[in-house]
């Protein structure tokens, strides 16, 4: 299940400064700059429009390589022939996962993962570490010169790269979002991957769980109900 794990380019987000310290250059060759996004099944692809099964998210390289749209349209497969710079974000434990797919306790998910028993919060730790080995194992791309990751602990699914406040408060050692997506940019992507990947933690047993103080900022109420009221659609 885990195989199908996705990314959603947010070219807006990275590419136009909006949400940067301080503008962005406009000299720059485009780079992806990914949050979490999931096509699980097929059915869910099927519904999509035709010219989906167009778009090779790695320029070519995934087409080259496998000949097959269906695999090249789902990111997490097209990340192992980027060539592109690219910067992935995504939270280790996704609100979206976690409430369409993870087969666990629904009392803890229906509590924002905030009052958990032990054996949920190992279980979540365990799908947190699958989707850590997914795109680290993802070939070289994960570690290649000029690419970044800012992989974090907060329950929520793309809200917090697409809320100001989220945006520039939720941190990784220090280090909050805004600035890391920031520092990758302004390293014209010469940089070591390790100089620009930050990593998520484990939660703990005791309430409320979080191991990231800074998950505060991430408020994942509104982002729950939207999809909620999206599956009811579905």
């Amino acid at each position: 299940m885990f195989g199908t794990r996705s990314f959603r380019p947010l070219f807006p987000l990275f590419l136009s400064g909006t949400k940067a310290k301080r503008p962005l250059p406009t000299h720059k060759t485009p780079a992806p700059g990914p949050c979490s996004h999931v096509l699980f099944f097929l059915s869910q692809i099927e519904k999509a429009a035709t010219e989906l099964f167009q778009i090779d998210l790695s320029g070519g390289g995934c087409m080259d390589a496998t000949n097959d749209s269906v695999y090249c349209v789902i990111p997490n497969n097209s990340y192992a022939y980027m060539n592109s710079p690219i910067f992935a974000i995504n939270s280790a434990i996704d609100l979206y996962a976690l409430e369409n797919i993870w087969d666990g306790d629904t009392d803890c998910t229906d509590s924002l993962v905030r009052d958990c028993s032990p054996e949920a919060i190992a279980d979540i730790n365990g799908w947190g570490t699958r989707f850590w080995d997914s795109i680290t194992n993802s070939g070289d791309t994960f570690y290649k010169t000029g690419n970044g990751a800012f992989i974090h602990s907060c329950y929520e699914h793309c809200n917090a790269a697409e809320q100001d406040e989220s945006f520039t408060n939720l941190a990784i050692n220090g280090v909050t979002m805004s600035a890391a997506v920031q520092k990758w940019w302004d390293s014209d992507f010469k940089d070591s991957a390790d100089g620009n990947t930050y990593m998520p933690c484990y939660l703990v047993d005791t309430p409320p769980h979080y191991c990231n103080p800074t998950c505060k900022y991430v408020d994942p109420t509104s982002e729950l109900k939207t999809l909620l009221n999206r599956n009811e659609t579905l």
